[in-house]
Order: structure tokens, then sequence, then C-alpha cells
């Protein structure tokens, strides 16, 4: 392929997507939602969590209200909204409920650690002693 057929059709398939992962993008989520050529938002709970000061606590209702202020702005502005999570079915329930369109769920340190945690019950399960 032609390296200028190339670029051109590349630059046309780009996805542009935004992470909301502060407070202060909650707060100017509108001016945000109208930059040009912005395809969609994905909102990041746990340093949304860390701006407000709950580290680790990204279910806490302050930052499931500023997800719902974000969600019903992307609705509004008719962009795709989506969010970045680990694979905790609770959570994962939760955002769905809220209205999101599409979910980045779970990472590689959450998967190997549910993982490691699903074989070694297993093994503690069959020898009957605890690992």
């Amino acid at each position: 392929m032609d390296l200028q057929v190339y670029l051109k059709e590349a630059k046309d398939s780009f996805i542009r997507i935004v992470q909301i992962e502060h407070k202060t993008a909650v707060e100017n989520i509108e001016a945000i939602l109208g930059v040009a050529g912005l395809d969609a938002i994905i909102i990041g709970p746990n340093d949304l969590s860390a701006s407000v000061g709950l580290l680790g606590h990204s279910m806490h209702p302050e930052v499931l209200e500023m997800g719902k202020i974000v969600i019903l702005a992307a609705k509004k502005a008719g962009k795709p909204v989506g969010v970045s999570i680990g694979p905790d079915q609770t959570t994962i329930k939760t955002w769905m409920d809220m209205g999101v369109d599409f979910i980045s769920v779970g990472d590689d340190i959450s998967f190997l650690q549910q993982g490691a945690s699903q074989t070694l019950g297993f093994v503690a399960r069959q020898s009957g002693k605890s690992v």
C-alpha cells in the first residue's frame, strides 16, 4: 500500500477517547465533550476517587455521583461513555446499571491475582491443606 494512502486511511480511522480521571474534568465535562473530533470518553473511577481524597474507594457514593454526572453529560452530548474498572462483578453491574455504553474491564494485575487466587483455592480444596 502506498504510504500516503495508508496515512490518510489511518488518520480517518482513529478513535479519539478522552479519560475522565479527575474531579476537575468532571467540573468541566461539558467543555471537554465539546472538543472537536472527540469520539468518546471513558471514566477512570480509581483515579477519580484519588482526586477527591478517596484513593482505593472507587465505589464510594461521591465517586459514583461524579460518574453519573459524566454519563448524563455524555448522553446529552451524544457521545459514547465508558468506564475502566477491575473484574469485580458488583462493580461491573453498578456501572452497567448507571448507563455506560462500554466497559474496559480488568487489567493484567487483577487478572493475574484473580487467576492465582482461584488456582490456589482449587489446590487447597483438593489437598485439604492451606496453601
